[in-house]
C-alpha cells in the first residue's frame, strides 16, 4: 500500500513494478536508464503517482 505525505502517495519499488505491471528488477533498469525518476527519502527510493504515470504513458506511447 502506498504511502501517503502531505496528500501524496508515494511508492517503492515493488509497488510501482506493481503499478506498471513489471518486475521490480525492471525498475532498477528504468531508474539507471533514466526512464523512471525516483524520489530518495533518507536511504528510500519513492516513485510519485505522477511520475509513474508519466512512464506509463511514455512506454506505451514507444509500444504503438
Amino acid at each position: 500500500m502506498p504511502t501517503k505525505i502531505e496528500g501524496v502517495k508515494l511508492y517503492n519499488i515493488i509497488e510501482t513494478a506493481v503499478e506498471l505491471d513489471r518486475t521490480p528488477q525492471t525498475i532498477r533498469n528504468y531508474i539507471k536508464q533514466g526512464k523512471i525518476n525516483p524520489q530518495r527519502i533518507g536511504r528510500n527510493l519513492v516513485f510519485t503517482k505522477s511520475e509513474i504515470d508519466k512512464t506509463r504513458r511514455e512506454n506505451e506511447y514507444k509500444r504503438v
